[in-house]
C-alpha cells in the first residue's frame, strides 16, 4: 500500500499568479516615495535652521585643516613627503 502525501499547493487562476509581483511593486514604489519624502523633508529643516541661525553662529571654527590638513596636502601636490 503506498502511502499519499498530503500538500498545501493550491492552484490559481491565472489573473492571480502575478499578485506577489504587483505587491512587490507596489510596495517598493510606496518605499522609494516615503524615502523621497523623508529626504527632501530633512532638506527643508535643514535649510529652514540655516536660516534663523543668527550669523554670529555661522562662522567656520574649523582650524584642523588650515593647520595641519591643507598644507599636508599643498606639500603632497608639490611632492615634498618626508617619510
Amino acid at each position: 500500500m503506498e502511502a499519499q502525501i498530503m500538500t498545501n499547493q493550491v492552484i490559481q487562476p491565472a489573473a492571480l499568479q502575478d499578485v506577489p509581483k504587483r505587491i512587490a511593486t507596489v510596495e517598493r514604489k510606496t518605499f522609494l516615495r516615503s524615502a523621497a519624502l523623508v529626504f527632501i523633508a530633512s532638506m527643508i529643516v535643514t535649510l529652514m535652521f540655516w536660516y534663523v541661525l543668527p550669523s554670529s553662529m555661522l562662522v567656520n571654527e574649523n582650524s584642523d585643516y588650515k593647520a595641519f590638513y591643507g598644507p599636508v596636502a599643498r606639500n603632497l601636490l608639490r611632492g615634498a613627503v618626508t617619510l
